[in-house]
């Protein structure tokens, strides 16, 4: 998505947070407020990748890079819509995020996924993240919560280990 996506990013980010808002580091109150200028900001530098279903927007990923160097690149706010899960859609939108991380020589991508969310935490080491890297508790919505870091480390586009 580009910064004039913008509305487009507004809808199914709230869409996400309404449907899983114990999923996410933000929140319904504070996002609803967001005016155009910050989510055009959300959308430059990071890159949001978007699923759609015939003409349906059903899935939502992002990649972080607000980071220091291009291996601090985080992937973030990973959301499917729930009567479209576990039809490989989030495995589309991670490939796809760790296929843009690449072409901006990120070698590897890190993510956080709160400790009680088990689904997900299967689900990245599924798809060849290592972890848990670290731990650390944060106040998220209200609470207090941990979450533990996770790592996979990705071929930049157009080196060696890709070119056969």
């Amino acid at each position: 998505m580009t910064p004039d996506d913008w509305r487009t990013l507004r809808e199914l980010r709230l869409q996400a947070l309404t449907d899983s808002p114990e999923s996410f580091f933000g929140d319904m109150s504070t996002e609803r407020d967001y005016g155009e200028k910050q989510w055009r900001q959300e959308l430059d530098p990071n890159v949001w990748l978007m699923a759609t279903f015939d003409t349906r927007r059903v899935g939502l990923v992002k990649l972080n890079c607000n980071a220091r160097s291009h291996d601090d690149m985080h992937l973030e706010a990973l959301w499917v819509a729930p009567d479209m899960r576990r039809r490989g859609i989030g495995e589309m939108l991670v490939s796809a995020l760790e296929s843009a991380a690449a072409t901006k020589k990120a070698q590897e991508l890190r993510l956080w996924v709160f400790t009680e969310n088990h689904s997900a935490r299967d689900f990245y080491l599924r798809l060849g993240y290592t972890g848990p890297l670290d731990t650390q508790e944060i106040k998220s919505n209200g609470r207090r919560r941990y979450e533990q870091e996770f790592l996979k480390h990705i071929k930049v586009v157009g080196s060696p280990a890709n070119s056969e």
